[in-house]
């Protein structure tokens, strides 16, 4: 009985302790899981290349607006399960807030970055959403911004440049990938056949 107890209360912890991690909604990682996995990746002695990715739902309020409120939900969720299905093994996908999400690549070169932001933005652009007998489509809009093995930048440095990059597709068209580059330049792509963007 003891045993019982005991793996009992250990199961309802890892429970507890998993519920705390995840997205209520979405069921992905919440944005604590991101800040610690960033720390951990700065804890580290050799540094790695590391790529991240803020990911922003276009005109989400006007899905509230028009649908209502389960509707957004509805969409979030299609987000999310787009977004971990078309992520790779070891990408970690995370509910940001609101209609933001962010994937964070770990060992991942720039130009991967790239074609996986564009794939992501693709899978999301190419879903559609059934809610009470309506279809809704939603677009997406992409910052990255990345961290070489030889260049030790701050994992609140990156944070902060993938905003900048995000903020960059949302005010030059949306529904496109932007990169911030070292430069600092920001640069984007739309599409493969569109090209580099130059600010």
């Amino acid at each position: 009985e003891i045993l019982a107890v005991c793996l009992r209360n250990a199961g309802d912890y890892g429970k507890a302790r998993d519920d705390s991690m995840r997205d209520g909604l979405t069921g992905l990682y919440n944005r604590r899981v991101l800040e610690e996995m960033l720390e951990l990746e700065q804890r580290k002695r050799e540094v790695v290349p590391l790529s991240l990715l803020l990911i922003d739902l276009d005109n989400f309020k006007a899905i509230n607006d028009t649908y209502g409120h389960p509707a957004g939900d509805a969409v979030l969720r299609s987000a999310a399960a787009t977004l971990a299905d078309n992520a790779r093994r070891a990408d970690l996908v995370v509910r940001y807030g609101g209609e933001e999400f962010a994937v964070m690549l770990p060992s991942t070169c720039a130009s991967i970055a790239l074609d996986v932001g564009e794939r992501l933005r693709k899978s999301i652009e190419n879903k559609e959403v059934e809610f009470n007998g309506n279809r809704i489509r939603v677009t997406a809009s992409l910052g990255i911004a990345h961290r070489s093995g030889k260049d030790p930048v701050p994992v609140k440095e990156i944070m902060s440049q993938a905003d900048q990059a995000l903020y960059q597709a949302k005010n030059t068209g949306k529904n496109k990938v932007c990169f911030y580059s070292s430069s600092p330049v920001l640069v984007g792509i739309k599409n493969k056949s569109a090209g580099i963007l130059s600010k």
